[in-house]
C-alpha cells in the first residue's frame, strides 16, 4: 500500500466521534449538569428513561440500539406534550442507544449502562446543545464531550477556511502557520480525551471512544519492523491494540462494525487467502465475548463468503463452514442449519479458484469419452451449456467470435453440452459457430461433473490453466477476451 493511501487511514478526524455516533447537532458546552441520584452499589431492577424534549409534538416515540452494522428496536413510547418514558422490567443490554423522534426520525445517542433509571431534557431546537441530564453519570460525560467538539470543530473549520485562502494567495508560510494551529487544537482535543479517560476509569463512554481510536506510528522502526512499508505492517498489527473484544457492550455501539470493517476493507488485500487470514485473526479475538464470536463469525461468513461479488470468494465461505461451523464452534447453529452449510461446502470445495479441477469425462460426436485431463493446452476455458438455455443462446455465438483468435496461442474451449437431443445439439453448435471446440455432452450426468462443478444453471465459464487449475470461474463472456489476453501477456513474459 502506498504511503499516501497509508496517511489517509492513519488520519483522525477531531469530530470521529459526531460520525460514527450520528448525533444530530453539537455547539457550545451547555450540555448540563447531572444529578447523580443513583448509587453505584445499588442498582435497580429494570429501566425507566424519562425524556422531555420540548416542541416535540408527536405522539410516539422510540428507543433503538446498535448491533453490530444494523440497529435494533428496543423500546417504544407513547409521547405527549414532548414528555415520554421508555420503561421495563428487565434491564436493556448495556450499550449507545437512540432516541428516535417521528415523523422525521430524527434521533440523538444515550448510552445506557448501569445507571438505567435517569431522565434527560432538551429541545427540538438542538438536542445537544440543549440537553440536560439526571441521573446517568455515563451520559453527563457523553454529552459534555460532544459539545466540547463541537467547539473544536467550529475552531477547525473557521481555520480550514483560512488555510484555503492562504493556499489560493500562494503563502505558504501562512498556510503552515494555520496548520499548525489545527495540530495544536488535535492535541487539545487528545488531551482531552485522556484526561477523560483517566478521571473515568469505570464509566464505558470513554471505553467506546478509546475502541475507535487509531494506531500511533513511531518515527522509527521499532525491532521486527523493517523496508519501506513498516508503517503499514505495523499500523495493521497494532489496529485492534484500543479495542477489548471482550467487551460486549462494543457490539451495541457503531465502534465495533466501524473497526472490523475498516480494517478488512483497508487493510487486507481482497484475495481470499487474505480475507481468510484477517477473518481468523479477527475472530481468534473475538473469541473473549460469547456475544462478539457468535455475530462476527455470522457476519463475516454472509459478507465475505456469500454477498461478496468478488471471484474466488467462496473460498472463504468453505474455510469458515469448516472451521467455525462443522467443527462445533457454531453453538447457536441448529443441525438442519448445519446440514445446509455442509453440503454447500461440500459443492464448493472441489471447484474453488487455485485448486486443481475435478476430472471427468463425456461423449464427443462419436460417442467415445473424452476426459477433460486429456485437453492439451496452455489454457482450457470448460463451458457448461444448455442448447435450450436462453441465455446460452446469446453467450454462445459470443465465444465463438473470441477464442479462435487464440487456437494458435494455446487457448481451446471444452464445451460441454447438458441438454438430451445429440442431433439438435451438434446442429446447434454448428449454428452457434461453436465446432472449433472440443464438443462433448452427457445429458444424463453419468460423469457427475454437475455435482464437481456446481452445475445448477447454465451457462457457466471456467478457465484453466496448462495443469488444470482453476484460474477463474463463473466469468461473463464479456470478460473472456481480456483475462484471455491478461494470461497470455503474463505468460509471454515468464517465457522471456
Amino acid at each position: 500500500m502506498k504511503m499516501d493511501n497509508m496517511r489517509s487511514i492513519m488520519y483522525t478526524s477531531l469530530f470521529l466521534c459526531l460520525a460514527a455516533m450520528g448525533l444530530m447537532s453539537c455547539g457550545s458546552n451547555n450540555a448540563g449538569t447531572t444529578k447523580i441520584s443513583t448509587n453505584d452499589g445499588d442498582r435497580e431492577s429494570g429501566y425507566e428513561i424519562n425524556i422531555t424534549v420540548r416542541n416535540f409534538t408527536a405522539n410516539k416515540a422510540y428507543l433503538a440500539h446498535h448491533f453490530g452494522s444494523t440497529n435494533q428496536l428496543a423500546d417504544s413510547a407513547v409521547a405527549s406534550n414532548g414528555k415520554f418514558t421508555f420503561k421495563g422490567d428487565q434491564w436493556l443490554p448495556e450499550g449507545m442507544y437512540m432516541v428516535i423522534l417521528p415523523p422525521k426520525n430524527t434521533y440523538f445517542e444515550i448510552v445506557v449502562d448501569k445507571d438505567q433509571h435517569f431522565s434527560l431534557t432538551t429541545d427540538t431546537t438542538s438536542y445537544i446543545d440543549n440537553m440536560e441530564v439526571e441521573g446517568s453519570r455515563e451520559n453527563e460525560v457523553m454529552f459534555g464531550d460532544i459539545a466540547f467538539l463541537g467547539e473544536q470543530r467550529k475552531k477547525v473549520e473557521f481555520l480550514r477556511g483560512e488555510q484555503a485562502n492562504a493556499k489560493a494567495a500562494g503563502n505558504a508560510t501562512l498556510e503552515k502557520e494555520i496548520l499548525d494551529k489545527i495540530s495544536e487544537i488535535d492535541k487539545v482535543v487528545m488531551d482531552h480525551r485522556a484526561k477523560l479517560s483517566e478521571e473515568n476509569p469505570d464509566l464505558f463512554f470513554p471505553k467506546f471512544l478509546r475502541s475507535m481510536e487509531n494506531p500511533d506510528i513511531p518515527e522509527q522502526a521499532p525491532e521486527g519492523y523493517s523496508g519501506e512499508n513498516w508503517q503499514f505492517f505495523y499500523y495493521r498489527d497494532h489496529f485492534f491494540d484500543t479495542f477489548d473484544f471482550s467487551d460486549s457492550r462494543l457490539l451495541r455501539t457503531p465502534a465495533m462494525w466501524n473497526k472490523v470493517n475498516q480494517y478488512m476493507e483497508q487493510l487486507t488485500v481482497k484475495h481470499p487467502d487474505s480475507v481468510i487470514k484477517s477473518a481468523d485473526y479477527i475472530l481468534d479475538k473475538a473469541r473473549a465475548s460469547d456475544d462478539m464470536f457468535e455475530y462476527l463469525v455470522a457476519k463475516l461468513l454472509n459478507t465475505y463468503g456469500v454477498e461478496s461479488k468478488i471471484m474466488g470468494m467462496d473460498a472463504v465461505y468453505v474455510h469458515m463452514v469448516e472451521k467455525y461451523y462443522l467443527s462445533g464452534d457454531a453453538w447457536w447453529a441448529d443441525s438442519t442449519l448445519l446440514d445446509k452449510m455442509k453440503e454447500r461446502a461440500l459443492a464448493l470445495s472441489p471447484n474453488l479458484v487455485g485448486v486443481a479441477a475435478p476430472d471427468f469425462y463425456a461423449y464427443d460426436y462419436d460417442g467415445k469419452q473424452v476426459h477433460l485431463y486429456g485437453v492439451d493446452a496452455e489454457y482450457t476455458i470448460v463451458y457448461f451449456w444448455d442448447y435450450d438455455c436462453g441465455h446460452c443462446q446469446k453467450v454462445t455465438p459470443q465465444l465463438s467470435k473470441i477464442y479462435p483468435k487464440y487456437l494458435d496461442k494455446g487457448v481451446k474451449v471444452f464445451a460441454v453440452s447438458i441438454n438430451g437431443d445429440e442431433n439438435v445439439w451438434k446442429e446447434r453448435v454448428k449454428e452457434y459457430g461453436l465446432d472449433k471446440a472440443i464438443n462433448v455432452h452427457d445429458p444424463r450426468r453419468v460423469s457427475g461433473f454437475d455435482q464437481m462443478y456446481d452445475i445448477s444453471s447454465t451457462p457457466r465459464i471456467f478457465i484453466m490453466d496448462k495443469d488444470k487449475i482453476i484460474r477463474y470461474k463463473h466469468i461473463g463472456v464479456e470478460q473472456l477476451e481480456e483475462i484471455i489476453q491478461r494470461e497470455l501477456g503474463m505468460l509471454e513474459d515468464e517465457e522471456s
